[in-house]
């Protein structure tokens, strides 16, 4: 099926929507993108494409979405209408400093428009850049450093007034302290990002997830992903008490804790990483690998280390950074920086 992707010129400063394109089913690559003004690199060593245009930059390595035919690379049409997209939305956006907030707008100095007046409203969505963490229109503040999604109608008027369909929060000074709640929750639905649950106290909420949500069993601690969350299992959540008004509730999960045994989950075989300890904290290590990575493994009183030579079992205090070691850890990892995983052994050479 076809995909058209609408634009219209704006009279913004500094703003350009891309003109209206048909694709076929398999198109281009370069051609397609460099027509309408984008740079397009191609690094053979990693088979990855690197496209760019003004501050959007996005790459792809050769897989679904990117295929080689002798010298000329093909991108499905949905890959490219999702680049355009996804530049016409960075296109109507700007990072701003807000100077006043009243009953349905925020006044701000934005880095490309000047002062701009966005009107808000209860769809407008309110989130950090780093955690996902949900916020509502009561956390914005004179002073708060926001990147704002708007729309593309803005009046003629000074300040120039359009509407705000997502707030960011930038920087860690901007993040306002949101206290967090936990209770215990049956899951009724899991989707893309998402964990539907329920209990007797809040009925039912959606929980959003994202690649700081740690997944992990009371008893093992083992780290567990959302693919291990199934209809039905008994989950202690932590999350944001910043909840939209939405029906249902919308809330980001902070800490998932798998609470009874009989949740069945894929046993998670065992793998073995080795390298050097670059930092030791309180529950956690961190190890380089020898393509020079970095891993955070966590451990607990359940975690076994020991020498390879004596066998003498070893207690966490004993690891030092620049040690060389053996992890035998579950190959259930996070897609945090650094990715995190359990350390079930650690053997010291």
């Amino acid at each position: 099926m076809n995909k058209i992707i609408k634009g219209a010129a704006l009279t913004l400063a500094a703003i350009t929507v891309m003109t209206t394109t048909v694709f076929a089913a398999s198109v281009p690559l370069r051609e397609t993108f460099e027509k309408e003004g984008f740079t397009v690199t191609w690094d053979q060593e990693t088979k990855t494409v690197t496209i760019s245009k003004d501050n959007f930059t996005v790459s792809e390595s050769v897989g679904e979405n990117i295929t080689l035919d002798y010298d000329t690379t093909y991108a499905t049409e949905e890959f490219v209408a999702g680049v355009f997209s996804d530049y016409t939305r960075e296109a109507l956006s700007t990072k701003a400093t807000v100077k006043e907030v009243g009953a349905g707008y925020i006044l701000a100095d934005t880095e490309k428009l000047g002062e701009v007046m966005f009107m808000v409203d209860e769809n407008t969505h309110y989130h950090h850049e780093m955690n996902r963490m949900l916020y509502t229109a009561a956390d914005v503040k004179p002073g708060s450093y926001v990147k704002v999604y708007f729309s593309e109608a803005m009046t003629a008027s000074l300040p120039p007034q359009v509407y705000a369909t997502e707030v960011v929060f930038l920087n860690t000074e901007s993040k306002l302290a949101v206290s967090e709640l936990s209770q215990v929750f049956t899951v009724t639905e899991k989707g893309e990002g998402f964990i539907l649950a329920a209990n007797e106290t809040m009925g039912e909420v959606m929980f959003m997830v994202d690649e700081t949500t740690t997944f992990r069993h009371e008893r093992n601690r083992r780290l567990y992903t959302i693919a291990d969350v199934e209809a039905g299992t008994k989950l202690q959540i932590t999350f944001s008490e910043a909840m939209t008004a939405s029906l249902p509730p919308q809330t980001h999960a902070i800490d998932v804790v798998f609470l009874d045994t009989e949740v069945q989950v894929d046993p998670v075989e065992a793998i073995t990483t080795s390298g050097k300890i670059t930092e030791v904290g309180e529950d956690y290590f961190k190890l380089e690998k020898e393509d020079g990575s970095i891993v955070r493994f966590n451990v607990d009183e359940n975690t076994n280390i020991h020498h390879v030579m004596n066998r003498r079992f070893y207690t966490f205090a004993d690891l030092q950074a620049d040690m060389t070691v053996d992890v035998n850890h579950s190959d259930a990892m996070t897609y945090s920086l650094p990715p995190q995983a359990y350390a079930i052994e650690v053997i010291i050479k």
